[in-house]
């Protein structure tokens, strides 16, 4: 399990900030002057890249988990896990920044792609996988 040990230890570290961020969610709604600064579409894309984050953190720890025990090459391993964590950092990252600048929002797709060919390699490891 050498290739998906990063996936593993990156996914601990994004859930501590997503909880982080949940945290700092629950008390800025909370604040009844944060209402005045913040508006919907603000609180909407916070909880947005908080639900993603977390879920793509959890989607890294079961992609650590099985990277190393499909029939695929080293090369196409690590491709697909370094793919994973970027489509993670990419996705969740852009929805938190477009939170505050909207033209982050826009290379969400590109962390979608990331993960989507991620996916892709591990579905090819568990079809060559006896």
């Amino acid at each position: 399990m050498e290739i998906g040990k990063k996936n593993i230890k990156f996914a601990w570290i994004w859930i501590l900030f997503g909880l982080l961020l949940g945290m700092f969610l629950e008390f800025k709604m909370n604040d009844p002057n944060w209402g005045k600064d913040a508006t919907e579409f603000t609180r909407m894309f916070l909880k947005t890249a908080k639900i993603h984050g977390l879920l793509l953190a959890f989607l890294n720890i079961f992609y650590g988990l099985s990277i190393d025990k499909v029939n695929l090459n080293e090369g196409m391993k690590k491709t697909g896990s370094l793919l994973m964590l970027l489509g993670t950092i990419i996705f969740s990252g852009s929805l938190f920044l477009g939170a505050f600048y909207m033209k982050f929002a826009y290379f969400a797709p590109l962390g979608a792609v990331c993960l989507v060919i991620s996916v892709l390699i591990m579905i090819i490891g568990q079809l060559k996988t006896k």
